[in-house]
């Protein structure tokens, strides 16, 4: 009798100081009891979920196996969960939405890689279904939390973002919410096409850094919003403008040209743009030479538009350009730019095109305007700094004591003037190399006309033209 209770206490001594090992040795120091097999689980007690509630006081950590649910389940303080996702609910009692942001969103561009994490500080364990949802884009995630405490949840952006610039989104949670703010950033635009000739201005001078002033107008077919930097180079000047398009369709650029062109002539600008692009002609003139004309007057020594004085009355490359009378230098002028019948309604159309209208008031512009080369300050003065179009009086002075009584006696005075013709309402070039029509500055002449001295080969006279008409200008100094 002494040795059996002798061994009970030693029996029951063994049980209070160590762990309980089924099909193990060596139970896991850290746990009471461990159970090992590769052929058979363990089997919690299995109950119904009336049975289940029918449990007085349930411990925290009682675990079952919920045979109406099919799954496992253990008890925490505010009711039963399980591992089958429908614990209802979460109640979560604040957010942070700035925990981390990961990857850059851009306008136009279906978003990937985007995320957003947060942190929800969790009282009730339960499912979740987080979105934010702004500009185009939705920030989503969805789950279970099967804990109380801080839980990180990833939000994963999906969409395409509209708008650039900073746009806040709010979590659909409630009562308990955050925002976050995230940047959409301007991608590249997408152009279909670019139109070169829409205008043009300011005159560029051989050797003479450019201080403002020259432009290329050109037009972009937008097709996706964006960025654009367009950039066109040739003899040491850059034409080049950099900025947003913010809406698709037909978008107007201003080119603005910096440097110092190296030589005299013309030069073809092409656009930097990739696959679409286009070409425009710019002139540089040499440094202006002058000439003093027979009554006294100092003259540009060749037309407006050309390099150097003639040196026949047929240089077809010193013609010059051919100008619609009170117009700026804007790329009509240019030989055979496009031809349009719609007539502008300022002095400023906005685009290189020749403009002859139908009617038989031959005007480019509508209602009519005669201030547009009056002086040196004219609204649309052609002419290079301290020059300007030359009246019918100071023309007919030239034209008298000049002895200019044809087109020989005109090429044999000191001003050279050569043949160019005129373009007409035809769209074609008249009396090109053998006439010379040159504009003045004066308006008092009927039917809405514009007086002009004209060469040929039997006389020289003062007439009056068709202000849509594109004929030669001579710049006199002011």
């Amino acid at each position: 009798m002494k040795n059996f209770t002798f061994c009970l206490l030693l029996l029951i001594g063994y049980s209070v100081q160590a762990q309980v090992g089924i099909g193990i040795p060596n139970p896991d120091a850290s746990a009471v009891l461990e159970l090992a097999s590769k052929q058979k689980g363990f089997l919690p007690p299995r109950l119904t979920t009336v049975e289940r509630d029918a449990i007085n006081q349930p411990a925290q950590g009682l675990t079952i196996f919920n045979t109406t649910k099919n799954c496992l389940e253990w008890y925490n303080i505010s009711g039963w969960y399980n591992a089958c996702g429908d614990n209802g609910v979460a109640t979560v009692t604040n957010y942070d939405c700035s925990t981390l942001a990961t990857g850059t969103m851009t306008a136009g561009d279906p978003v990937s890689g985007v995320s957003q994490t947060i942190t929800a500080k969790v009282s009730v364990p339960g499912s979740y279904d987080i979105s934010a949802v702004e500009n185009g884009v939705t920030f989503s995630a969805s789950g279970n939390f099967t804990s109380v405490g801080d839980h990180q949840v990833v939000l994963h952006a999906t969409g395409t973002p509209i708008a650039i610039g900073n746009h806040n989104f709010t979590l659909n949670t409630s009562p308990n919410s955050c925002s976050f703010t995230r940047t959409t950033n301007t991608g590249a635009s997408i152009v279909s096409q670019y139109n070169c000739n829409t205008a043009s201005a300011g005159t560029m001078t051989e050797g003479v850094a450019i201080a403002g002033g020259v432009t290329q107008t050109i037009t972009a077919t937008v097709t996706k919003t964006g960025t654009y930097n367009i950039k066109a180079t040739a003899n040491g000047v850059i034409f080049s403008s950099m900025g947003v398009f913010s809406a698709t369709g037909t978008q107007t650029v201003v080119l603005t040209a910096v440097g110092t062109p190296t030589v005299a002539g013309n030069h073809n600008f092409t656009l930097n743009t990739s696959p679409n692009t286009c070409t425009f002609n710019r002139t540089t003139v040499t440094t202006i030479t002058t000439v003093i004309g027979a009554a006294g007057e100092t003259w540009m020594a060749y037309n407006l538009g050309a390099t150097a004085p003639a040196t026949s009355m047929t240089d077809t490359a010193q013609y010059g350009d051919y100008y619609q009378w009170g117009r700026d230098t804007d790329g009509h002028e240019k030989f055979n730019s496009p031809f349009i019948t719609t007539q502008a309604t300022t002095p400023f159309p906005g685009h290189g095109n020749f403009i002859f209208p139908t009617g038989l008031r031959k005007s480019w512009i509508s209602p009519d305007n005669t201030n547009l080369w009056q002086g040196v300050n004219g609204i649309n003065n052609p002419c290079p700094t301290g020059f300007r179009v030359p009246t019918a009086i100071e023309w007919q002075n030239e034209f008298i004591k000049g002895n200019m009584r044809n087109t020989t006696a005109a090429f044999n005075s000191v001003l050279k003037l050569p043949t160019p013709g005129f373009r007409n309402s035809f769209n074609s070039y008249a009396g090109r190399g053998s006439e010379g029509h040159y504009w003045t500055s004066s308006t008092n002449s009927n039917f809405g006309r514009r007086p002009k001295v004209e060469f040929t080969n039997l006389s020289g006279s003062t007439l009056a033209e068709q202000p849509a008409h594109g004929l030669s200008v001579r710049c006199i100094k002011d």
